[in-house]
């Protein structure tokens, strides 16, 4: 998971909150726990309702919980006690908060504080997501950092070539351009390889590929292009109607 690297940032972030009892957890996108700290006694109960690494805490797996409602609503969410599906989970409160990648948007985890007591902790809400948001800022400053070291060697490269091209990084991220003006993220695709193929954003191009990203060779002219066309897609029919209706006017 994208979470690893930046597991122990978050356990000193949410330290004090460990050493009064209270368990953190850093789940995956799927709801299965990566990782989990807290004191020995809440460690060896949580043990015993099977909340330990690898497990799955999707809604599916274990009813309303705050990973995996989380997840669902795609929003930080707290469950107290009673709220919980299963009758086992019932002592237990707990909060969470999904992180998402600031390039795509996507879920790519989750961060959770789980405790035992009768009253909710305030502070729970807050203290997850605080975390979720330094490790969203943390995955930002890695897409910065990956575009700035493609950026020092691009230039000169960019410099010699004759036509229009665009340094990219593997994520898309436009680090450095000549003769065109580049979008701030070109869209690649899963499978990109060496040579010729057709980008929906730039046309037909030329991929090289150079360390730490891309270099995208475009068309002179830029004729080939068609950034712009629109596709409408019709839910109200059965079945589905997709229309590809031409530029916007």
């Amino acid at each position: 998971s994208r979470l690893a690297g930046f597991i122990p940032k978050l356990t000193a972030t949410l330290e004090s909150v460990t050493h009064a009892g209270q368990m953190v957890v850093v789940a995956d996108a799927d709801g299965r726990v990566l990782w989990r700290v807290g004191s020995p006694g809440v460690r060896r109960m949580a043990d015993g309702l099977g909340f330990i690494g690898g497990s799955a805490w999707t809604e599916g797996n274990v009813g309303t919980n705050a990973i995996g409602t989380a997840l669902v609503e795609g929003a930080p969410v707290g469950i107290h006690a009673a709220e919980h599906f299963a009758e086992e989970h019932l002592p237990w409160s707990c909060a969470a908060s999904p992180v998402r990648d600031p390039l795509t948007g996507e879920q790519v985890g989750v961060v959770d504080l789980t405790y035992r007591q009768r009253a909710v902790n305030p502070l729970a809400l807050p203290h997850v997501v605080m975390a979720s948001q330094l490790a969203e800022a943390q995955l930002r400053q890695v897409y910065h950092d990956n575009a700035d070291r493609l950026r020092t060697h691009a230039g000169p490269m960019l410099a010699r070539l004759g036509g229009p091209a665009i340094a990219v990084t593997r994520d898309g991220i436009s680090a450095a351009a000549v003769g065109t003006e580049p979008p701030a993220r070109v869209v690649l695709p899963s499978d990109i390889a060496p040579g010729a193929l057709w980008l929906p954003q730039l046309g037909n191009v030329v991929a090289e590929p150079v360390p730490d990203g891309w270099l995208l060779r475009l068309s002179e002219d830029g004729s080939d292009r068609d950034p712009m066309t629109l596709v409408r897609l019709d839910l109200t029919s059965t079945p589905a109607v997709v229309e590809v209706t031409g530029k916007p006017v």
